[in-house]
């Protein structure tokens, strides 16, 4: 869904459950998922971000990922989280 362009909130509305377990469920998939072995030359890559907050401003999740022009594959990715303390 994400390759969508659907944000946490879209996510949780269509599969029906809530925002923090989206997260939860991203946060280990992203922990089991290992990085592509990549070695053509003379590409172009695009590296897009996400960011998205839930119920307060100060916790913010993002997920940063690259891709290749030319065949769409993505190359990496980085999924983050995080929570200040005021």
């Amino acid at each position: 869904m994400l390759n969508e362009s659907c944000g946490i909130l879209s996510i949780s509305r269509i599969i029906g459950i809530s925002k923090s377990t989206v997260l939860s469920r991203m946060l280990k998939i992203n922990d089991k998922i290992k990085a592509p072995y990549f070695t053509k030359l003379g590409c172009k890559f695009e590296i897009n971000e996400m960011w998205t907050f839930i119920k307060r401003k100060e916790d913010f999740t993002w997920i940063t990922y690259a891709i290749e022009q030319e065949t769409r594959n993505i190359i990496g990715f980085l999924l983050g989280l995080n929570r200040r303390k005021i």
